[in-house]
């Protein structure tokens, strides 16, 4: 793969990846008010909630460097990294958020589901895609097998 190709891939896979962290917040509101519209007293808020948090998960993406696998390549050690890099987003999101407005109309179950449906989404979009590229190979089952000793 050239170098432009690879580039190009890892800043589909980050605008992927930002575009999961509204749908995670989403998600975590909609879970929260039984899929009913979010009130109107905490809009302002959840707007406020996504400014903070898209760059503060796109830094920490980049930061624990979840661009260097490729994704049919996903891994446990991958996973792990998603994990670390939205645990310290959503540490990031939740200091400044309280920083400036102490967390005030943010419900905290929000902030309980919302990372979890983000590591979901953005793990489980790599899994789904590993699990379809192995599954999509041709079964080789009338080659010959050869052991190569002394290599």
């Amino acid at each position: 793969m050239s170098g432009l190709a690879l580039l190009r891939n890892r800043w589909v896979i980050f605008g992927h990846d930002l575009l999961w962290v509204p749908i995670a917040i989403t998600l975590a509101y909609t879970l929260r008010f039984n899929v009913g519209p979010i009130p109107s007293a905490l809009q302002d808020m959840y707007f406020i909630f996504l400014a903070v948090a898209i760059p503060a998960h796109g830094l920490s993406f980049w930061v624990f460097g979840c661009y260097r696998g490729v994704w049919r390549f996903a891994s446990i050690p991958d996973l792990l990294r998603i994990t670390w890099a939205v645990g310290v987003g959503l540490t990031g999101t939740l200091l400044t958020l309280f920083f400036f407005y102490r967390l005030a109309e943010i419900p905290r179950s929000v902030m309980l589901l919302y990372p979890f449906l983000l590591i979901g989404g953005v793990g489980g979009a790599r899994i789904l895609y590993r699990t379809i590229r192995d599954g999509l190979r041709p079964a080789f089952d009338n080659r010959k097998r050869a052991l190569i000793v002394g290599a």
